[in-house]
């Protein structure tokens, strides 16, 4: 029997297939003239656009989502920015956060003139876009980590093994393979939970991060801003004091308001002798940080707060107390010498 010719290979064979292309379908949401809102403003409705379209999808959050990530326009992703009539127009596409792990279609376009801008938005998405048969992650899907971002919340405690056997019966399953990802992702919530924005400092369990908020809100600074024109808020808390060990152990960190700090002359001005009280209230925290009062006798039979003191129970000690009071002093002393201004 005679061979059989093998068959020819197809034209395009050996070339790189191009990916097929989604043709878009952009519709106007929403308009903003530049003569009737500032920028700040429309960032913020574009914002607020989004995150409708957002919510409608089931998209409240994005877990595991890198810290230096752009959320100008919330989980949105910004994707190209080009020019068009002769460089007078601004487009920027802004593609869905799942859009490489599950294909979503997704997309925003927002085009800026000289005169308005306007969001416009193709293909916006549902849950189905992003359910677990879409989602091409070697890794935990978008919703195991969901699932496990709200898992940790309700306990922090819980082991990313105690997490995995407690699921293992239900709907939420996740394979025992992905154990590494979900511990992974377990530390990373806790730290979410344990960390605090405040005064644009990031707070969290580390002495490094007191040590930076402390100087941020130093009372001595604003005092000195004060006098040169910036009036102090009232009701700010500040740090009065602090002092830490050489190595890096804190010792104690004292707080107090301007508000607070004025209770002292006030009790003074009363025309009654002052007497300083003094209260601790040990372990207050699970950090087993131990929050020592100072305040000052009020009429009535009450004690009106001066200045708060967080010290770990480790290194509590005459020394912190003394330290703590001494702070106060400093800082009443100092308030007498504050410029008074208008407000």
């Amino acid at each position: 029997m005679a061979d059989q010719a093998p068959p020819e290979p197809p034209a395009d064979a050996g070339q790189k297939q191009k990916k097929k292309r989604i043709q878009r379908d952009f519709q106007e949401t929403a308009r903003w003239e530049h003569d009737e809102h500032r920028e700040d403003d429309i960032v913020d409705g574009i914002r607020s656009e989004l995150k409708i379209v957002n919510d409608r999808a089931g998209l409240k959050f994005m877990p595991g989502a890198h810290k230096a990530r752009d959320d100008r326009y919330g989980l949105f992703v910004t994707g190209n920015t080009w020019l068009t009539n002769k460089g007078s127009i601004t487009n920027t596409i802004l593609r869905c956060p799942l859009w490489e792990r599950c294909q979503c279609p997704c997309e925003a376009k927002i085009v800026t003139t000289s005169t308005t801008t306007v969001l416009y938005i193709s293909h916006p998405h549902t849950p189905q876009h992003h359910g677990k048969d879409k989602d091409k992650s070697v890794y935990l899907s978008y919703e195991e980590k969901a699932f496990v971002n709200k898992a940790v919340k309700i306990s922090p405690m819980q082991s990313a093994g105690d997490l995995l056997r407690n699921v293992q019966d239900t709907d939420e399953a996740i394979d025992f393979s992905l154990k590494k990802s979900v511990e992974y992702h377990v530390r990373k919530e806790r730290r979410g939970i344990r960390a605090y924005l405040l005064d644009d400092v990031e707070v969290d369990d580390t002495l490094g991060s007191l040590s930076r908020l402390s100087d941020k809100i130093w009372f001595k600074t604003a005092l000195d801003q004060h006098n040169a024109g910036e009036c102090m808020d009232l009701f700010k808390v500040y740090c009065i004091g602090r002092q830490f060990m050489t190595e890096d152990r804190a010792v104690m960190i004292s707080f107090s308001s301007v508000w607070n700090l004025l209770n002292f002359w006030r009790s003074v001005a009363s025309g009654y002798n002052t007497q300083i009280v003094m209260d601790v209230t040990h372990k207050c925290s699970t950090a087993a940080i131990n929050k020592h009062a100072i305040g000052v006798n009020m009429l009535g039979g009450k004690a009106a707060p001066v200045t708060f003191t967080l010290i770990p129970a480790q290194t509590e000690s005459e020394a912190t107390h003394t330290e703590a009071y001494h702070a106060m002093r400093k800082a009443l002393r100092a308030l007498t010498a504050v410029k008074t201004c208008d407000s």
